[in-house]
Protein backbone atom coordinates (compact mmCIF):
# COMPACT_ATOMS: atom_id res chain seq x y z
CA UNK A 1 0.00 0.00 0.00
CA UNK A 2 3.06 2.56 0.65
CA UNK A 3 4.31 1.54 -2.51
CA UNK A 4 1.32 2.65 -4.50
CA UNK A 5 1.24 5.86 -2.33
CA UNK A 6 4.56 6.73 -2.96
CA UNK A 7 3.54 5.99 -6.83
CA UNK A 8 0.68 7.77 -7.17
CA UNK A 9 2.42 10.92 -5.08
CA UNK A 10 5.19 10.79 -8.20
CA UNK A 11 3.04 10.88 -10.84
CA UNK A 12 0.76 13.78 -9.08
CA UNK A 13 3.45 16.00 -8.43
CA UNK A 14 5.23 15.11 -11.27
CA UNK A 15 1.96 15.73 -13.74
CA UNK A 16 1.99 18.91 -11.48
CA UNK A 17 5.66 20.14 -12.72
CA UNK A 18 4.62 19.38 -16.41
CA UNK A 19 1.85 21.71 -16.19
CA UNK A 20 3.40 24.24 -14.53
CA UNK A 21 6.48 24.38 -16.14
CA UNK A 22 5.25 25.51 -19.52
CA UNK A 23 2.47 28.05 -17.46
CA UNK A 24 5.83 29.50 -15.72
CA UNK A 25 8.38 29.68 -18.38
CA UNK A 26 6.07 31.65 -20.50
CA UNK A 27 5.18 33.98 -17.94
CA UNK A 28 1.15 33.17 -17.32
CA UNK A 29 1.51 32.68 -14.25
CA UNK A 30 3.51 36.08 -13.85
CA UNK A 31 0.66 38.45 -12.86
CA UNK A 32 -0.66 36.08 -9.73
CA UNK A 33 3.59 36.28 -9.10
CA UNK A 34 3.65 39.78 -8.84
CA UNK A 35 0.31 40.42 -7.08
CA UNK A 36 1.43 38.54 -4.55
CA UNK A 37 4.84 40.13 -4.64
CA UNK A 38 2.71 43.56 -4.13
CA UNK A 39 1.22 42.60 -0.72
CA UNK A 40 4.59 41.29 0.54
CA UNK A 41 6.19 44.39 -0.06
CA UNK A 42 3.59 46.37 1.53
CA UNK A 43 3.43 44.22 4.43
CA UNK A 44 6.92 44.68 4.98
CA UNK A 45 6.71 48.76 4.78
CA UNK A 46 3.94 48.56 7.18
CA UNK A 47 6.01 46.53 9.61
CA UNK A 48 9.64 48.14 9.12
CA UNK A 49 8.56 51.81 7.99
CA UNK A 50 10.65 54.10 5.66
CA UNK A 51 14.28 53.51 7.43
CA UNK A 52 16.46 56.36 7.07
CA UNK A 53 15.57 58.78 4.35
CA UNK A 54 17.38 61.87 6.06
CA UNK A 55 20.05 62.02 3.38
CA UNK A 56 17.58 62.96 0.64
CA UNK A 57 15.68 66.41 0.91
CA UNK A 58 12.74 66.69 -1.95
CA UNK A 59 12.24 69.82 -3.78
CA UNK A 60 9.05 70.17 -4.69
CA UNK A 61 7.03 71.74 -7.67
CA UNK A 62 3.64 71.47 -6.31
CA UNK A 63 0.65 73.89 -6.58
CA UNK A 64 2.36 76.53 -4.16
CA UNK A 65 5.12 77.02 -6.25
CA UNK A 66 3.40 77.75 -9.44
CA UNK A 67 1.02 80.00 -7.56
CA UNK A 68 3.85 81.64 -5.98
CA UNK A 69 6.43 81.52 -8.87
CA UNK A 70 5.62 85.02 -11.19
CA UNK A 71 6.03 82.99 -14.22
CA UNK A 72 3.89 80.46 -16.81
CA UNK A 73 4.55 77.18 -16.68
CA UNK A 74 6.69 75.73 -18.00
CA UNK A 75 9.29 78.48 -16.14
CA UNK A 76 11.87 79.92 -17.89
CA UNK A 77 15.21 77.94 -17.44
CA UNK A 78 16.50 80.58 -15.45
CA UNK A 79 14.39 80.12 -13.07
CA UNK A 80 15.96 76.76 -12.67
CA UNK A 81 19.31 77.90 -12.47
CA UNK A 82 18.50 80.87 -9.92
CA UNK A 83 17.11 77.59 -7.75
CA UNK A 84 19.85 75.83 -8.12
CA UNK A 85 22.48 78.61 -7.05
CA UNK A 86 20.75 78.89 -3.77
CA UNK A 87 20.60 75.49 -3.22
CA UNK A 88 24.68 75.35 -4.00
CA UNK A 89 25.03 78.02 -1.56
CA UNK A 90 23.04 76.40 0.88
CA UNK A 91 25.81 73.49 0.81
CA UNK A 92 23.75 70.46 -0.48
CA UNK A 93 25.88 67.90 -0.95
CA UNK A 94 24.42 66.88 -4.76
CA UNK A 95 21.95 68.25 -6.35
CA UNK A 96 19.83 66.12 -8.86
CA UNK A 97 16.46 67.72 -11.12
CA UNK A 98 13.89 65.15 -11.96
CA UNK A 99 12.54 67.07 -14.87
CA UNK A 100 13.55 66.84 -18.59
CA UNK A 101 14.79 70.06 -20.46
CA UNK A 102 13.41 69.50 -23.84
CA UNK A 103 13.35 71.37 -27.20
CA UNK A 104 14.76 74.97 -27.52
CA UNK A 105 14.35 77.62 -25.00
CA UNK A 106 16.00 81.04 -24.97
CA UNK A 107 19.62 81.18 -25.41
CA UNK A 108 20.27 83.57 -22.65
CA UNK A 109 18.17 81.20 -20.33
CA UNK A 110 20.02 78.05 -21.56
CA UNK A 111 23.42 80.11 -20.73
CA UNK A 112 22.91 81.11 -17.29
CA UNK A 113 21.40 77.65 -16.59
CA UNK A 114 24.21 75.95 -18.06
CA UNK A 115 26.48 77.77 -15.42
CA UNK A 116 24.39 77.02 -12.82
CA UNK A 117 25.12 73.73 -13.73
CA UNK A 118 28.84 73.86 -13.66
CA UNK A 119 31.02 73.48 -10.74
CA UNK A 120 30.34 71.85 -7.55
CA UNK A 121 28.31 70.56 -5.83
CA UNK A 122 27.71 68.15 -9.03
CA UNK A 123 24.16 68.72 -10.89
CA UNK A 124 22.64 66.01 -12.56
CA UNK A 125 20.01 66.06 -14.88
CA UNK A 126 17.37 63.68 -16.22
CA UNK A 127 17.32 62.68 -20.00
CA UNK A 128 14.74 59.99 -21.91
CA UNK A 129 14.89 57.77 -24.53
CA UNK A 130 14.79 59.28 -27.98
CA UNK A 131 11.49 57.78 -28.80
CA UNK A 132 11.28 58.67 -32.52
CA UNK A 133 14.52 57.29 -33.44
CA UNK A 134 14.05 54.29 -31.56
CA UNK A 135 17.42 55.11 -30.08
CA UNK A 136 19.84 56.60 -28.18
CA UNK A 137 18.82 59.37 -26.08
CA UNK A 138 17.11 63.18 -26.63
CA UNK A 139 19.16 65.94 -25.36
CA UNK A 140 18.73 69.41 -25.24
CA UNK A 141 21.25 72.14 -25.07
CA UNK A 142 21.69 72.39 -21.61
CA UNK A 143 23.16 68.96 -21.53
CA UNK A 144 25.93 69.65 -22.97
CA UNK A 145 28.98 69.64 -20.90
CA UNK A 146 26.61 68.96 -17.53
CA UNK A 147 26.19 65.65 -15.80
CA UNK A 148 22.82 63.37 -16.95
CA UNK A 149 21.56 60.03 -16.32
CA UNK A 150 18.75 58.24 -18.31
CA UNK A 151 15.20 58.78 -16.31
CA UNK A 152 13.33 56.15 -18.22
CA UNK A 153 11.64 53.85 -16.50
CA UNK A 154 10.59 50.46 -16.71
CA UNK A 155 7.21 49.29 -16.38
CA UNK A 156 5.23 45.46 -16.17
CA UNK A 157 2.82 44.29 -18.13
CA UNK A 158 -0.05 45.74 -15.64
CA UNK A 159 1.75 48.85 -15.52
CA UNK A 160 3.35 48.91 -12.30
CA UNK A 161 6.58 49.96 -11.86
CA UNK A 162 8.92 47.47 -9.92
CA UNK A 163 12.54 47.95 -11.58
CA UNK A 164 14.67 50.56 -12.72
CA UNK A 165 17.69 50.41 -14.76
CA UNK A 166 21.42 50.56 -13.93
CA UNK A 167 22.41 51.79 -17.48
CA UNK A 168 21.82 51.48 -20.99
CA UNK A 169 23.55 50.72 -24.17
CA UNK A 170 21.56 51.38 -27.26
CA UNK A 171 21.34 48.98 -29.97
CA UNK A 172 23.94 51.01 -32.50
CA UNK A 173 27.67 50.26 -34.01
CA UNK A 174 28.73 53.54 -32.12
CA UNK A 175 26.66 53.30 -28.93
CA UNK A 176 27.99 54.52 -25.27
CA UNK A 177 26.74 53.46 -22.30
CA UNK A 178 24.69 55.80 -20.60
CA UNK A 179 23.83 55.46 -16.90
CA UNK A 180 20.46 55.46 -14.99
CA UNK A 181 19.53 58.51 -13.31
CA UNK A 182 19.57 57.36 -10.21
CA UNK A 183 23.22 55.46 -10.37
CA UNK A 184 24.19 59.23 -11.88
CA UNK A 185 23.25 60.75 -8.36
CA UNK A 186 24.64 57.85 -6.78
CA UNK A 187 27.95 58.37 -8.65
CA UNK A 188 28.30 61.88 -7.51
CA UNK A 189 26.75 60.97 -3.91
CA UNK A 190 29.90 58.23 -3.88
CA UNK A 191 32.45 58.76 -5.38
CA UNK A 192 31.33 54.98 -7.47
CA UNK A 193 34.06 54.09 -9.67
CA UNK A 194 32.28 54.18 -13.32
CA UNK A 195 35.23 52.73 -15.28
CA UNK A 196 35.50 49.90 -13.26
CA UNK A 197 31.92 48.94 -14.04
CA UNK A 198 32.00 45.19 -14.18
CA UNK A 199 28.60 43.38 -15.53
CA UNK A 200 28.45 39.98 -14.81
CA UNK A 201 25.41 37.18 -14.69
CA UNK A 202 22.58 38.46 -12.47
CA UNK A 203 25.26 41.31 -11.29
CA UNK A 204 26.28 45.07 -12.12
CA UNK A 205 29.82 46.00 -9.80
CA UNK A 206 31.85 48.94 -9.24
CA UNK A 207 34.33 49.55 -7.18
CA UNK A 208 33.52 52.71 -4.47
CA UNK A 209 36.09 54.61 -2.38
CA UNK A 210 35.61 52.40 1.07
CA UNK A 211 37.27 49.70 -0.82
CA UNK A 212 34.31 47.21 -1.00
CA UNK A 213 33.11 46.74 -3.85
CA UNK A 214 29.53 47.65 -4.85
CA UNK A 215 27.70 44.66 -6.05
CA UNK A 216 23.87 45.72 -7.49
CA UNK A 217 21.82 42.54 -8.55
CA UNK A 218 20.31 42.75 -11.38
CA UNK A 219 18.19 41.40 -14.23
CA UNK A 220 20.58 39.54 -16.53
CA UNK A 221 18.48 41.03 -20.06
CA UNK A 222 17.59 44.81 -18.79
CA UNK A 223 20.51 45.48 -16.14
CA UNK A 224 17.93 46.58 -13.83
CA UNK A 225 17.66 45.89 -10.06
CA UNK A 226 14.10 46.05 -8.03
CA UNK A 227 13.53 48.76 -6.13
CA UNK A 228 12.99 48.41 -2.33
CA UNK A 229 10.17 50.67 -1.78
CA UNK A 230 10.13 52.02 1.51
CA UNK A 231 8.78 55.60 1.66
CA UNK A 232 5.98 57.50 0.86
CA UNK A 233 5.97 61.23 -0.07
CA UNK A 234 5.40 62.21 3.68
CA UNK A 235 8.74 60.36 4.68
CA UNK A 236 11.12 62.57 3.06
CA UNK A 237 12.02 66.21 4.08
CA UNK A 238 10.60 68.68 1.73
CA UNK A 239 11.35 72.19 0.57
CA UNK A 240 8.88 73.92 -2.08
CA UNK A 241 10.80 74.77 -5.27
CA UNK A 242 9.54 78.64 -4.61
CA UNK A 243 11.21 79.31 -1.83
CA UNK A 244 14.84 77.63 -3.45
CA UNK A 245 14.04 80.26 -6.26
CA UNK A 246 13.51 83.15 -3.23
CA UNK A 247 16.30 81.32 -0.95
CA UNK A 248 13.93 81.66 1.87
CA UNK A 249 14.63 78.81 3.66
CA UNK A 250 16.68 77.57 6.30
CA UNK A 251 20.28 76.29 5.12
CA UNK A 252 20.75 73.27 7.52
CA UNK A 253 17.74 71.84 5.84
CA UNK A 254 19.57 71.89 2.35
CA UNK A 255 23.41 71.16 3.65
CA UNK A 256 25.23 67.93 3.17
CA UNK A 257 21.74 67.02 1.96
CA UNK A 258 21.23 65.02 -1.71
CA UNK A 259 18.95 67.23 -3.26
CA UNK A 260 16.30 66.14 -5.59
CA UNK A 261 14.20 68.55 -7.63
CA UNK A 262 11.05 67.36 -9.29
CA UNK A 263 7.23 67.82 -10.25
CA UNK A 264 5.01 67.21 -6.92
CA UNK A 265 1.53 68.56 -8.71
CA UNK A 266 -1.48 66.57 -10.18
CA UNK A 267 -1.46 68.93 -12.64
CA UNK A 268 1.55 67.53 -14.14
CA UNK A 269 0.44 64.11 -14.22
CA UNK A 270 3.14 62.62 -12.77
CA UNK A 271 1.88 59.94 -11.10
CA UNK A 272 2.81 56.26 -11.55
CA UNK A 273 1.89 52.74 -9.94
CA UNK A 274 4.08 50.94 -7.58
CA UNK A 275 3.73 47.94 -5.38
CA UNK A 276 3.11 50.33 -2.52
CA UNK A 277 0.32 52.45 -4.08
CA UNK A 278 0.39 55.33 -6.47
CA UNK A 279 3.03 58.29 -5.65
CA UNK A 280 4.67 60.75 -7.41
CA UNK A 281 7.36 60.55 -9.88
CA UNK A 282 10.26 62.31 -7.83
CA UNK A 283 9.05 59.67 -4.95
CA UNK A 284 9.32 56.96 -7.15
CA UNK A 285 12.99 57.55 -8.03
CA UNK A 286 13.56 58.75 -4.43
CA UNK A 287 13.23 55.00 -3.76
CA UNK A 288 15.13 53.98 -6.32
CA UNK A 289 18.26 56.18 -5.38
CA UNK A 290 17.63 55.35 -1.95
CA UNK A 291 17.59 51.69 -3.12
CA UNK A 292 21.27 51.74 -4.46
CA UNK A 293 22.49 54.12 -1.64
CA UNK A 294 21.84 51.82 1.32
CA UNK A 295 22.50 48.88 -0.30
CA UNK A 296 19.01 47.97 0.07
CA UNK A 297 18.77 45.29 -2.61
CA UNK A 298 16.82 42.47 -3.27
CA UNK A 299 17.88 39.42 -4.67
CA UNK A 300 16.10 36.35 -6.69
CA UNK A 301 16.56 33.17 -5.33
CA UNK A 302 17.90 30.92 -7.79
CA UNK A 303 15.87 28.93 -10.31
CA UNK A 304 17.20 25.41 -9.16
CA UNK A 305 16.57 26.25 -5.47
CA UNK A 306 13.00 27.58 -6.17
CA UNK A 307 11.89 24.75 -8.16
CA UNK A 308 13.78 22.07 -5.46
CA UNK A 309 12.07 24.07 -2.74
CA UNK A 310 8.44 23.83 -3.93
CA UNK A 311 8.48 20.32 -5.45
CA UNK A 312 9.26 19.60 -2.16
CA UNK A 313 6.63 21.74 -0.87
CA UNK A 314 3.93 20.48 -2.66
CA UNK A 315 4.82 16.60 -2.66
CA UNK A 316 4.52 16.76 0.96
CA UNK A 317 1.12 18.78 0.92
CA UNK A 318 -0.25 16.23 -1.17
CA UNK A 319 1.30 13.55 0.94
CA UNK A 320 -0.92 14.67 3.88
CA UNK A 321 -3.27 15.52 2.00
CA UNK A 322 -4.02 11.89 1.06
CA UNK A 323 -4.90 11.11 4.35
CA UNK A 324 -7.46 13.75 4.77
CA UNK A 325 -11.36 14.62 3.99
CA UNK A 326 -12.05 17.53 1.52
CA UNK A 327 -13.58 19.54 4.83
CA UNK A 328 -10.05 19.25 6.42
CA UNK A 329 -8.12 19.59 3.48
CA UNK A 330 -9.87 23.08 2.35
CA UNK A 331 -8.37 24.31 6.32
CA UNK A 332 -4.85 22.75 5.93
CA UNK A 333 -4.28 24.33 2.01
CA UNK A 334 -5.20 27.95 3.22
CA UNK A 335 -2.90 27.38 6.51
CA UNK A 336 -0.33 26.15 4.14
CA UNK A 337 -1.00 29.01 2.06
CA UNK A 338 -0.59 31.71 4.60
CA UNK A 339 2.61 29.55 5.92
CA UNK A 340 4.30 30.24 2.52
CA UNK A 341 3.60 34.02 2.36
CA UNK A 342 4.91 34.04 5.77
CA UNK A 343 8.14 32.28 4.80
CA UNK A 344 8.04 34.66 1.58
CA UNK A 345 7.56 37.80 4.03
CA UNK A 346 11.00 36.68 6.14
CA UNK A 347 12.90 36.02 2.94
CA UNK A 348 11.80 39.19 1.93
CA UNK A 349 13.15 41.10 4.89
CA UNK A 350 16.57 39.39 4.32
CA UNK A 351 16.42 41.11 0.95
CA UNK A 352 15.78 37.55 -0.94
CA UNK A 353 13.03 36.99 -3.29
CA UNK A 354 11.41 34.10 -5.06
CA UNK A 355 8.54 32.54 -7.10
CA UNK A 356 5.22 33.07 -5.03
CA UNK A 357 2.85 31.71 -7.42
CA UNK A 358 4.30 27.94 -7.87
CA UNK A 359 3.28 26.43 -4.49
CA UNK A 360 -0.12 28.22 -4.52
CA UNK A 361 -1.36 27.26 -7.59
CA UNK A 362 0.68 23.63 -7.85
CA UNK A 363 -0.54 22.34 -4.40
CA UNK A 364 -4.58 22.54 -5.35
CA UNK A 365 -2.93 20.73 -8.73
CA UNK A 366 -1.15 18.28 -7.31
CA UNK A 367 -3.98 17.30 -4.74
CA UNK A 368 -6.46 17.09 -7.28
CA UNK A 369 -3.95 14.92 -9.51
CA UNK A 370 -3.40 12.51 -6.59
CA UNK A 371 -7.12 11.89 -6.07
CA UNK A 372 -8.10 11.18 -9.84
CA UNK A 373 -5.13 8.44 -10.20
CA UNK A 374 -6.22 7.03 -7.30
CA UNK A 375 -9.80 6.67 -8.43
CA UNK A 376 -8.64 5.07 -11.57
CA UNK A 377 -9.29 1.76 -10.87
CA UNK A 378 -6.59 -1.29 -11.35
CA UNK A 379 -4.10 1.31 -12.41
CA UNK A 380 -1.66 -0.47 -10.07
CA UNK A 381 -2.93 -3.92 -10.03
CA UNK A 382 -0.20 -6.60 -10.98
Amino acid sequence: MRQKGVVRLLLATGISAVVLGPLSATGWLEPLHLALYDRVLQLDQAVNGSGDTGDVLLVTIGDRTLKHIPERWPFPRAVFAKAVSNLKKAGAKVIAIDFIFQGRSDPEDDRILKEALAGNPPVVLGATLDEESGSGVALSEVHQDALWGLATKLRDRDGVIRKSLTYLVAAREDAKGVLSWELQVLRCATKIDVPSLTAEEGQVSFNVPDGERLRIPVDTHTSSFWIRYRAHSADFSQLPFYQAWKGDFDADLVKDKVVLIGLFSERFHDVDRTPIGWMPGLTLNANAFLTLYRRDFIKDVPWPYVLSVNFALVSLFAWIASFCRTRRLVGLGAASILLFLAASYGLLTQGYLWDYALFPVGMPLAVLFMRKIRSIKGLFQP
